[in-house]
């Protein structure tokens, strides 16, 4: 695989952006709903929540729609975010998407020793490449939160 294809593997797949819709929808401001402030740990709302809340505090989701030109650092914040948070992912996580939040975790947690070990250098050799197993689980929480969290999946490119 290219350093290329591994840069968007690490940057792009890592949390669904490449999943995105090729058709653009016109953008809405979005609400989270008021069930998500009372929602139960292990429910698709607090599930939602918590995702949504990690990926907009580092600046990779804005809204309900992930930026799909997400500059690397915001990235490397949500990952390092997932991995420090760890047994606080898994246990927000409704149990039918368990399995793929561990999933994801585990190649987190590889990509976040690799930039650790490498200062972060995107050109640096090693780059944990995603493997089948995490680009499924990937896409089946993308899906997840389309259904259960309404993520918005028209691409956006901030300026």
């Amino acid at each position: 695989m290219s350093n290329s294809a591994a840069k968007i593997g690490l940057f792009g797949m890592a949390l669904g952006f490449a999943l995105s819709a090729s058709i653009p929808q016109a953008r809405a401001e979005w609400i989270a709903p008021a069930s998500w402030t009372t929602a139960a740990v292990g429910t698709p709302e607090y599930w939602c929540k918590w995702v949504f809340e990690v990926n907009q505090r580092n600046k990779s989701m804005v809204g309900n729609q992930y930026v799909t030109n997400a500059p690397p650092d915001t990235m490397r914040g949500a990952m390092i975010e997932a991995v420090v948070k760890r047994e606080d992912y898994i246990s927000a996580s409704p149990t039918e998407i368990r399995d793929d939040v561990k999933a994801q975790l585990e190649y987190f947690d590889q990509t976040v020793k690799w930039g650790n070990a490498n200062n972060w250098d995107v050109h640096a050799p090693g780059i944990p490449i995603p493997t089948p197993a995490f680009l499924a689980a990937s896409k089946r929480l993308y899906d997840y939160q389309v259904k259960h969290c309404g993520l918005n999946v028209a691409p956006l490119v901030l300026k």
